[in-house]
């Protein structure tokens, strides 16, 4: 609804005068009061849905009447042939102005004056017919409503769900279900399935095609195209085929992985035949091989880094560039916890304040880390012992018992605390275990894992990373 006052001021008010004079004036032909009701009848279209359209659209067809009328009166005193086919035509006009619904008061009273023209009527009547209706008050409208003007296209019937074509795409590679974010090893061929619902087929269709689309590198993947010839029998059809793909290159560390999207569309092609893809119409693979990658320097961390990453960049709920700070952080980490154990780092049980300056200083010393390293940032209210771009990295020195991966889990909380108080939905927790030991390291790919912490809200990531330290000397177990 729109404030009209612009309209009453410049298109109201004359229109109203114009028509008045023209059915005030004695030498107003027809001509003249139609194009008095030409302009009312603008206006009833500019109110719109407003009460006062009506009005105006009374005044447009009863001036209409009255021009036919003139017209007749004219004729009448110049005897012109069938001069009754304007006195005709003008009685149409006014069972056209009778059959509005819900007439107004100014509407009823224009049709009251002028249904004596049903019965018998003289020339002379005319005159007094205009001036009797330039007489009647006219409300002013206030408020304009227009009706909407909608585009073309708006009137294009709507497809109904018959109309649709829908495909239901599932895949399984090397036939096993592909996964939210797929690892691979790169410059191996592998097997791509696709299992295909379709819920009908159009009647000139030939075949349906099944084709990747992706703004990667053509020269980096090599992905199939599907083509299923027009099936036999009533829908819905299921088809299931199996091509081989490749990726052609390794991703670097830091890379995104390889996005494709697999498009469908019957053959020949048809403007109204549209094809809605559903289920897994995208393949996210990564092409990141564990072998080769010298991420921490140690193997067997390495891979559990590499199913970190994984999982981590499955998680919709985790950003991008969150999972790529924690994967700077994650291989000096690991390359701390492999050392523990190798070169006996921390003999001796040491405090919390001592293993949280020893990795600042390792971390600080990288220099894709450097300055981005905060310390004793503020979040949820406490200090953070470490910071990286807003991820939170938790220290934690146990002295007096040994821990194994499950006793870490009681340390995750306050990480998760510190990620849900920065916005975060991840968080690093690295914890030191310098107690003294009489039992053998643990192997070194469970001292790095993911934690789920539910918050009651939603989960957040917790990344764990075991330091083993208080180890005698190999020689003290044969004692």
């Amino acid at each position: 609804m729109t404030n009209s006052v612009s309209v009453i001021v410049e298109q109201l008010v004359p229109s109203r005068i114009d028509a008045i004079d023209a059915l005030r004036r004695v030498d107003a032909t027809g001509a003249d009061l139609r194009v008095s009701a030409t302009r009312a009848a603008e206006i009833a279209k500019g109110l719109g849905r407003m009460p006062g359209a009506k009005d105006w659209r009374a005044l447009d067809l009863a001036l209409e009447t009255v021009a036919l009328l003139t017209e007749w009166a004219a004729a009448v005193e110049t005897a012109e042939a069938d001069a009754e086919r304007y006195l005709r035509a003008a009685r149409q006009k006014l069972k056209a102005l009778n059959g509005e619904s819900e007439p107004s008061e100014y509407h009823a009273t224009v049709t009251a004056l002028l249904d004596p023209i049903t019965a018998a009527i003289e020339p002379e009547d005319v005159a007094r017919l205009r001036g009797s209706l330039a007489a009647v008050t006219l409300p002013v409208a206030i408020l304009a409503d227009p009706v909407p003007e909608y585009p073309r296209f708006a009137d294009d019937p709507i497809p109904t769900r018959d109309d649709l074509a829908v495909a239901f795409l599932e895949f399984t590679i090397d036939r096993f279900p592909a996964a939210n974010l797929h690892a691979l090893r790169p410059n191996q061929v592998h097997d791509l399935g696709l299992i295909i619902r379709v819920s009908r087929w159009p009647q000139d269709a030939d075949r349906l095609d099944i084709t990747p689309v992706s703004v990667e590198p053509p020269s980096v993947w090599d992905l199939p195209r599907f083509t299923f010839p027009r099936p036999d029998g009533d829908p819905p059809y299921t088809f299931q085929a199996d091509q081989r793909m490749i990726i052609h290159a390794a991703q670097g560390f830091d890379a995104r992985p390889l996005e494709f999207i697999y498009a469908a569309q019957f053959q020949p092609s048809a403007a109204d035949e549209k094809v809605v893809v559903a289920g897994q119409r995208r393949l996210r693979l990564d092409g990141i091989g564990a072998e080769g990658q010298a991420v921490s320097g140690y193997g067997e961390l390495d891979r559990s880094i590499l199913d970190v990453r994984q999982a981590l960049r499955g998680d919709p709920m985790i950003p991008e560039d969150d999972v790529r700070s924690v994967m700077l952080l994650l291989p000096y980490l690991a390359n701390l916890a492999g050392a523990s154990v190798q070169d006996a780092l921390y003999p001796s049980p040491v405090d919390e304040a001592t293993f949280e300056k020893d990795v600042r200083d390792r971390l600080r010393g990288v220099p894709s880390i450097g300055g981005a390293l905060e310390q004793q940032a503020y979040a949820a209210g406490g200090r953070t012992d470490l910071s990286f771009r807003g991820v939170r990295l938790e220290l934690k020195s146990e002295r007096s018992k040994r821990l194994l991966p499950a006793d870490c889990e009681r340390f995750a909380e306050q990480a998760a605390m510190y990620a849900v108080g920065t916005g975060k939905r991840v968080a690093v927790l690295c914890v030191l275990d310098c107690s003294r030991k009489t039992a053998t390291p643990l192997p070194l790919g469970s001292c790095l894992f993911l934690h789920s912490h539910d918050t009651g809200a939603g989960i957040v990531s917790v990344v764990t990373v075991l330091v083993q330290g208080g180890f005698p000397k190999p020689s003290a177990f044969s004692r």
